[in-house]
């Protein structure tokens, strides 16, 4: 139950939003999927080059599709980007351990259907932690600007008790023209978590 729920509580956050009305207002990005070769997966879109230890697993798209209960073929390169419109918020790619159900989350929210229109990452972390208040979460006060793959991230931790149960979840936020890239890693409390920005190069 512990490893469930850890896996699928990112995918639950990343959700939380959709539904708000559409307001165009931004420019639109050219949004790529990534690509994954060998333990190391890069991005043409962010910029980012991360790789995984080799005790990790990258889901595949069949997986990701089942995740977010879309088609398959959604997550296609050819439709990727059409398909932020459709489905707002998409995974570009998921990993877990599935010894400890640590899992880590790059994906893309199309910001104008989630939100009416484009926000920063500070006004976006805010809204999530009065979503996540509603739910009896914990919010810590880390808030702050990192870098990975020598890109600026806004990065903010978040804690929920759910029926004794505690997860901790990490927000990566950039703001890409009307989209907001969103990196999510997500663990119970119990486990030594390694350090998952040195993993970015």
């Amino acid at each position: 139950m512990k490893k469930i729920f850890s896996v699928f509580f990112a995918v639950l956050l990343m959700f939380s939003f959709a539904g708000c009305n559409n307001n165009p207002t931004a420019k639109e990005a050219e949004i790529q999927r990534g690509k994954i070769k060998g333990n190391t997966y890069t991005s043409k879109t962010t910029g980012l080059k991360f790789t995984k230890p080799d005790s990790w697993r990258y889901l595949t798209d069949a997986e990701l599709a089942q995740a977010l209960s879309i088609n398959e073929e959604v997550l296609s390169n050819n439709n990727f980007m059409s398909a932020l419109d459709e489905y707002p918020t998409l995974l570009d790619m998921m990993l877990m351990n599935d010894e400890t159900g640590l899992n880590m989350a790059i994906g893309y929210e199309n910001l104008e259907v989630t939100m009416g229109g484009v926000i920063s990452e500070d006004e976006y972390l805010d809204t999530m932690a009065n979503y996540l208040q509603t739910m009896g979460a914990t919010v810590t006060e880390e808030n702050e600007t990192v870098y990975l793959s020598s890109q600026a991230y806004r990065h903010a931790v978040f804690t929920v008790e759910i029926d004794g149960l505690v997860t901790v979840t990490e927000y990566y936020l950039r703001g890409i023209d009307k989209y907001m890239n969103v990196i999510t890693v997500a663990y119970t409390s119990d486990i030594t978590t390694p350090n998952i920005e040195k993993m970015f190069s």
